[in-house]
């Protein structure tokens, strides 16, 4: 994990490379092109005044890896390791999503089981947060197991949003 401060747009574009460089991708029995892991990018924005409360907001932008089969993505070695890393934080967050979707105020919303879930806790559960989530899925028929889960994520995180925590109070 690791952070750089902006403090212009001049030091954006050179933030911006370091963390392209840092961005492992491999190629896989699926995809020529597999990111090896996830990318997080969190702008803290903070207001200046002379008074000694001023607004702060944190977006976060987040390109989660997706999902592997190792046995359909033949991954192994190094690729086996991300690939079971990858699926294990996923876990993790469809935990966090899922606790925070019980309407049980007194759930337990395992947070720290993942650093991914932990950097985002403020973004998930967090007083005033806005949460979306974006699922990307091929057109393709060869990819239709893929899509159908990645699918059926997005609809139990939709369905556990309305229900529980995250739930947007009018």
């Amino acid at each position: 994990l690791r952070s750089w401060r902006v403090r212009s747009l001049a030091d954006i574009e050179p933030a911006l490379q370091r963390v392209r460089a840092n961005r492992h991708v491999a190629s896989t029995a699926l995809n020529e092109r597999s990111s090896r892991s996830h990318c997080v990018l969190s702008l803290s924005l903070a207001q200046r005044r002379e008074a000694p409360l001023g607004a702060v907001g944190v977006l976060h932008i987040v390109d989660l890896a997706g999902s592997e089969r190792t046995k359909i993505s033949q991954a192994e070695g190094q690729q086996l390791k991300e690939a079971n890393c990858i699926n294990r934080s996923l876990s993790s967050l469809a935990d966090v999503l899922y606790a925070l979707g019980d309407s049980g105020a007194s759930a337990h919303v395992p947070y720290r089981n993942s650093k991914l879930t932990y950097l985002l806790q403020d973004a998930l559960g967090g007083v005033g947060c806005k949460t979306f989530l974006f699922a990307q899925i091929s057109p393709d028929p060869a990819d239709v197991h893929e899509s159908y889960s990645t699918m059926a994520f997005a609809s139990r995180v939709a369905t556990s949003v309305q229900k529980g925590r995250l739930r947007p109070v009018p």
